[in-house]
């Protein structure tokens, strides 16, 4: 019987080893190979998603010519194309940087703000939170909106003539998105009795507006504009972010956080109330009207709450506050003042 040597016993075993790395390498091989060309079918795939949502985008809204021009689409048109395009680039950190993106992103704004100014139900962007099965994402998809125009706001300068003209837009897109008030379907007599509920619609935008750090952004844009010698913001953006300072305020019952957060971001901003006063009075009438002064020295009782909120203020802007009181009192109807002046003002202060 045939007995083998030692050495071909050797051979045998490492040609098995080489025959079951060779097998092993090339299963690497496929499987790299794989791995290599998912990325990339991946990669591809959602460049053409990309250029797809653009395209169904600039292909809905026209790019160019100014609002008056832009021709309607039926709103359950525009909804989706709209809503993959938040959706997309509200998950992109930087997509919406770049001259393109920031004119295609201004040019959306435009076209729905004009479609929910208008009355036909058709056409009206505003009909579609009444429709049962798209209520929801509807509302969602707002807020990613309004939350992309906060965030483009704090990059802008309004002394750069560009930039003014892109934040009066997106101060308008707020406004019109926060309130019902110019809504065009509440103009007809059906949609009428609608008004309380696209109210709260418009409450729940605004608190989900206030929670991503709202009164910061209005602060940072008025900072921006008023902390200079000569003002590089415009009357009527002063205005539109007054309107929107303080409708949670009124909206949500002048409760103790919404009027700490106004008081802190907003009537810190050192000669606010000078400014406003000389600027756009009737945001001082506003005020007035609001009696935010009267509610402030009432909500300064609380020592717990004066206390909180005088500690979480750096010195600079505690004095800056202090000074736009002041200033308020001093605007104040001279009966009211007298109220005021002792002992809300005097104890408290």
């Amino acid at each position: 019987m045939f007995v083998p040597s030692e050495s071909q016993k050797k051979s045998f075993l490492e040609h098995t080893k080489a025959a079951r790395e060779e097998r092993a390498l090339e299963k690497r091989r496929e499987g790299a190979a794989v791995r290599i060309q998912a990325q990339w079918k991946g990669y591809v795939t959602r460049r053409q998603y990309h250029n797809q949502i653009i395209s169904d985008l600039d292909n809905l809204i026209a790019a160019e010519g100014n609002e008056k021009d832009v021709e309607l689409m039926p709103a359950i048109t525009v909804y989706p194309v709209v809503r993959r395009f938040l959706t997309y680039f509200q998950s992109k950190k930087q997509a919406l940087e770049g001259e393109q993106s920031r004119e295609r992103f201004e040019c959306l704004c435009r076209y729905l703000n004009k479609a929910m100014e208008t009355d036909s139900p058709k056409m009206s962007y505003a009909a579609l939170c009444l429709h049962k099965d798209k209520s929801l994402p509807w509302l969602a998809h707002i807020k990613s909106l309004l939350s992309l125009c906060c965030q483009m706001l704090q990059d802008l300068k309004p002394e750069n003539h560009t930039d003014s003209i892109s934040l009066a837009l997106y101060l308008h897109t707020l406004v019109v998105f926060t309130s019902p008030k110019s809504w065009g379907i509440l103009r007809s007599k059906q949609f009428e009795k609608l008004q309380p509920a696209l109210q709260k619609i418009c409450c729940n935008i605004q608190g989900k507006l206030v929670q991503n750090g709202f009164f910061k952004t209005m602060r940072s844009i008025m900072l921006k504009g008023t902390a200079r010698e000569d003002l590089s913001i415009k009357p009527v953006s002063i205005k539109a972010i007054m309107t929107l300072s303080t409708r949670p305020l009124i909206d949500g019952d002048f409760s103790r956080n919404l009027l700490a957060q106004f008081l802190g971001e907003i009537l810190s901003v050192p000669a606010l109330v000078y400014h406003l006063n000389i600027i756009t009075p009737q945001c001082i009438e506003q005020l007035t009207s609001m009696e935010i002064l009267k509610r402030f020295l009432q909500a300064a009782d609380d020592a717990n709450f004066f206390s909180e909120f005088t500690n979480s203020m750096p010195g600079t802007k505690l004095l800056a506050f202090l000074a736009n009181v002041v200033n308020l009192f001093t605007i104040e109807s001279p009966l009211e003042a007298k109220e005021l002046a002792y002992p809300l003002f005097t104890v408290n202060i």
